[in-house]
């Protein structure tokens, strides 16, 4: 297990128990191969996008476009998970704070800040905001576009 390994597994303790790692490991056997290293590079590039447009209002249409990046990156968890991982997932980056510097998540504490606002701003305009499940809370009365 290399360092960084070590850490994610020490911030994951933090956050899951152990039934909800094996759940993870359950839901998430499904979700295609691919380099974690071209993921994070992914990460790290629309993260580093997305900053350097901060400030940036959470319904303009630049907010909107990466609202839609972000849930193209998130397409093979997404396609997998459960509302549990989704809510544990959240509570964790939502704290990040607390571990940020130890493990490199491929984006910092404003940029999940603001997809955290733009995302329901995009919902609550019945926006398209690109792959997610089919149980992800719309808001009532709101259709995709």
């Amino acid at each position: 297990m290399t360092d960084q390994t070590q850490a994610w597994q020490d911030v994951v303790d933090q956050y899951y128990t152990p039934e909800e790692q094996a759940e993870w490991q359950e839901h998430m056997a499904d979700a295609p191969e691919f380099s974690q290293e071209a993921y994070q590079a992914q990460w790290h590039a629309l993260s580093a996008r997305i900053e350097a447009a901060l400030p940036l209002e959470p319904d303009s249409d630049a907010a909107l476009a990466f609202v839609r990046e972000w849930f193209a990156l998130l397409e093979p968890f997404s396609r997998n998970a459960t509302p549990a991982m989704w809510k544990g997932t959240t509570r964790m980056y939502d704290d990040m704070a607390r571990w940020e510097g130890k493990v490199d998540p491929g984006f910092s504490k404003p940029v999940w800040d603001f997809i955290m606002t733009a995302t329901p701003a995009a919902l609550n305009r019945g926006e398209d905001i690109g792959p997610m499940p089919a149980w992800f809370a719309r808001p009532a009365g709101q259709e995709k576009r």
